[in-house]
């Protein structure tokens, strides 16, 4: 599903359970170094220990507890959050280690797999806002205390919500669709586009309309790539609506991945050069632009050929609109026109 919407850079994707030994061996030096203790039930991280908790979000340690099980057990603190926890139940999976069968908590698992495979100090974590409290300051927590060493990570990317109609896309609401179940009726590169046509910290309501939406611009973009009908390669061109627009791409893509407003960019092209007899050298310049921005977006440019029923079809349409244009039916006309240019035609009287 990841690949067919062109998701191709994650190259491994590790199960705790194939680091036991690598969690086991972190909790351990944490108990070492004073940070966690054993009790009845588990293994703590003793909070008060981290001074720093809660940088990340700038929150206080007390509000840890509302987001934790509210089950008894022997802690020093309250908002102490378990490293391992012990299990006697048979029915459930559990592991050996030095403090009894059990399982290892939720964050531990994630510091001791990125220890081993990225070190103490790393360049970027990601994951979605709600993840920020308390599950990634409790591994800047850890990894700080084990490690001595700050920042665990130098950049942090928090994604905002999938919403639909307003409301957090998820099972327990009933608003669930897989990606499996979108690509049924909708291209991958249109959702692809969909996403990233608003900023990734910010939320994206999810709607047949907006997808719809996409679509319709992404035809466009396609339109104008097709249209320019030359070889792509490496050119010089002084176009200033070029010029423009590749500078204001790249500078939106440095400023925080901010895609809407790289897009944008491409759209601001599109409509300054829509009217102009571009030259050649141009026409190839921009072409090898747009297939910058191609590779990077991770979206195809490459117009399908239509049918010639499609073709048909249109010009039957254009033609029609003639005939209420000469029977002076402009707000009919009008309004033809406005659908095929959201369509992604260009027309011109």
């Amino acid at each position: 599903d990841m690949t067919k919407l062109n998701v191709t850079g994650v190259n491994l994707f590790a199960r705790a359970t194939d680091h036991l030994d690598e969690i086991i061996d972190q909790i351990q030096r944490l108990i070492d170094k004073g940070f966690a203790y054993e009790s009845d039930d588990g293994v703590y991280f003793e909070i008060e220990k981290f001074e720093e908790f809660g940088k990340l979000s700038n929150r206080k340690i007390d509000e840890l507890e509302s987001h934790r099980e509210l089950a008894e057990t022997t802690k020093r603190n309250e908002q102490d959050f378990a490293l391992w926890k012990k299990r006697d139940n048979v029915d459930e999976p559990v592991f050996h280690s030095p403090w009894g069968d059990g399982r290892p908590g939720w964050h531990i698992e994630d510091t001791a797999i990125t220890e081993y495979y990225f070190g103490e100090q790393y360049d970027v974590h990601g994951g979605g806002l709600d993840l920020i409290f308390p599950h990634h300051e409790a591994e800047i927590t850890q990894m700080e205390a084990v490690s001595g060493k700050s920042p665990m990570v130098r950049y942090w990317l928090h994604t905002g919500f999938l919403n639909v109609n307003g409301e957090k896309m998820s099972k327990s609401l009933h608003n669930f669709i897989t990606i499996r179940e979108l690509l049924e009726d909708w291209d991958a590169d249109t959702f692809r586009f969909f996403v990233l046509s608003t900023h990734y910290r910010s939320p994206i309501d999810f709607s047949k309309d907006s997808l719809h939406q996409s679509e319709k611009s992404l035809e466009r973009i396609k339109k104008f790539y097709s249209a320019l009908d030359v070889e792509s390669c490496d050119v010089e061109s002084d176009l200033e609506a070029l010029t423009e627009a590749h500078d204001e791409f790249f500078n939106s893509m440095d400023d925080d991945f901010n895609t809407p407003k790289a897009i944008a960019a491409i759209f601001k092209l599109i409509t300054a050069t829509k009217n102009e007899e571009l030259a050649e050298n141009d026409k190839i310049a921009i072409k090898a632009f747009l297939d910058d921005v191609s590779q990077i977006l991770g979206v195809d440019f490459y117009l399908e050929e239509t049918s010639a029923g499609s073709d048909d079809l249109f010009n039957l349409i254009t033609d029609v609109r003639s005939d209420l244009r000469a029977a002076k039916q402009y707000e009919l006309s009008d309004k033809i026109r406005d659908e095929l240019i959201n369509l992604g035609y260009e027309i011109n009287d």
